[in-house]
């Protein structure tokens, strides 16, 4: 069973996330001046997005954690799908602007995300809540720092002084909130509220509720189609 108010929080973060890229793409590649002034609006509407996403993906994990159901093969075939989307992200980014190559941006989060929660989970809900507080607190530490490090630290947050990207997101914070909402669904089922909050359907919102489903799908192509149209607005 899904839950459809979950896929409606995602067709929100979809809405909030498109709003942002129009901006950015407008003012970082077309020079629109429309937006000057909004810099701190925009910026919030997209970690909006972000952090919507990412409580949502806690959130559905134990959704589906807790069914009898529950596959890790396929639950880790989603995530090898994810890396694979990727790094089509990566490739096309290199393409476009070598020197702000994606090399870890929010859907390689995702991915090693989804390979890491099954095993995370498995520990008790307060050791969860104390890795909560490192991979923040740890978060905030690293952040306008840099370092003289390898590649293969830039998952969790080290970067080097020329390091640019269109979209990086590092475990460090952002694993924390992922676990914070798989921890408000351990507290909705302690308290009896998954179903009060969360399953109820309206027939009306449905369609909304299959955007959201198809999340992965929009992400690869909104980004191509809003270049085309701001080339288009531009070019007439």
């Amino acid at each position: 069973m899904r839950y459809q108010s979950v896929d409606l929080l995602r067709w929100i973060a979809v809405i909030f996330m498109a709003v942002f890229h129009f901006y950015f793409m407008s003012t970082s590649f077309f020079h629109w001046e429309s937006f000057q002034g909004y810099q701190t609006v925009f910026f919030w509407v997209g970690r909006s997005a972000a952090l919507l996403f990412l409580l949502i993906s806690g959130l559905a994990f134990w959704l589906s954690y807790e069914k009898k159901s529950f596959s890790l093969k396929q639950y880790y075939r989603r995530a090898w799908q994810i890396f694979l989307a990727a790094f089509l992200i990566t490739l096309g980014s290199y393409f476009f602007s070598p020197e702000r190559t994606v090399w870890f941006g929010i859907l390689h989060f995702f991915a090693l995300s989804f390979i890491l929660l099954p095993w995370v989970v498995r520990l008790p809900s307060l050791l969860i809540s104390a890795l909560v507080f490192g991979c923040l607190m740890t978060g905030v530490y690293l952040t306008g720092k840099t370092f003289f490090v390898s590649v293969l630290f830039l998952p969790l947050g080290f970067r080097w002084a020329s390091f640019q990207s269109f979209d990086y997101y590092p475990l460090l914070p952002w694993f924390g909130y992922v676990l914070i909402g798989y921890l408000i669904a351990v507290f909705l089922k302690s308290h009896n509220l998954v179903e009060k909050l969360l399953g109820w359907r309206y027939p009306r919102l449905g369609w909304l509720a299959r955007v959201g489903e198809r999340s992965l799908w929009i992400y690869l192509l909104h980004i191509p189609l809003i270049y085309g149209l701001l080339w288009l607005l531009d070019f007439f």
